[in-house]
């Protein structure tokens, strides 16, 4: 994979998704999947790192007196510069791998549900087509977070709201995409890619609220 295939890729995301696919279909790999996902990741650790140490500063949370209260826990500058080193490296290592098994078990659980509905696709075509999907998909996501984030330090604007705002739009823009990548991947119809993700969806919800519900009488939660 090539710095002119993402480019590729992000151009026809967004004008024809369905070319975007079927593109990534035809040059799928194990391997391409992999880099794809590798680049996704550090991408989101750097975003996320930004975020993470730039929010005290939006938020007013730094004052001068932070350095004295660190040096109260017996923490010097040089110290907690060693942390963030650390804490960066560790991500950086860890990220990637984290994010290539959740991926290789999601799109396992899809792979299994496109093959009990007569799918004729490969693991490889779905696995590269997430993974392509996903690299712009990060970008995204962490230049909107940012951005959402400013917007709740500097405009006061509800935190909830925008939460809703952006979740149900992200969702609505992921669903839309895997049906699409399960439908040409797997050459059948929209109704069998929607009740591949859908199946595995409505699954994970009842075993939560199964779960919330066994956890709440265990307690001896009781609303009244």
């Amino acid at each position: 994979m090539e710095i002119g295939d993402i480019v590729k890729y992000f151009k026809l995301l967004f004008s024809n998704p369905k070319e975007m696919v079927r593109a990534t279909t035809s040059s799928s790999s194990i391997k391409g999947a992999i880099i794809s996902l590798i680049i996704i990741s550090e991408l989101m650790a750097i975003l996320g790192s930004l975020i993470l140490f730039t929010m005290p500063a939006y938020q007013g949370l730094i004052d001068t007196d932070l350095m004295d209260n660190l040096r109260g826990l017996g923490i010097t500058q040089e110290m907690s510069s060693i942390l963030v080193i650390m804490f960066l490296f560790v991500v950086i290592i860890v990220a990637p791998i984290i994010l290539i098994l959740g991926v290789f078990l999601n799109v396992g659980i899809l792979y299994l549900l496109l093959k009990l509905f007569k799918g004729k696709g490969t693991f490889t075509e779905l696995f590269y087509n997430f993974a392509m999907i996903l690299l712009p998909l990060s970008l995204i996501l962490g230049a909107v977070s940012n951005i959402i984030l400013l917007l709740i330090t500097k405009l006061s604007i509800s935190t909830t709201l925008l939460q809703i705002i952006f979740g149900v739009i992200l969702s609505g823009f992921i669903l839309f995409y895997l049906t699409l990548i399960l439908r040409e991947v797997g050459r059948f119809s929209t109704t069998r890619a929607i009740l591949c993700w859908l199946i595995p969806t409505l699954g994970f919800a009842l075993f939560s609220f199964g779960m919330l519900y066994i956890v709440k009488n265990s307690l001896g939660y009781n609303p009244k």
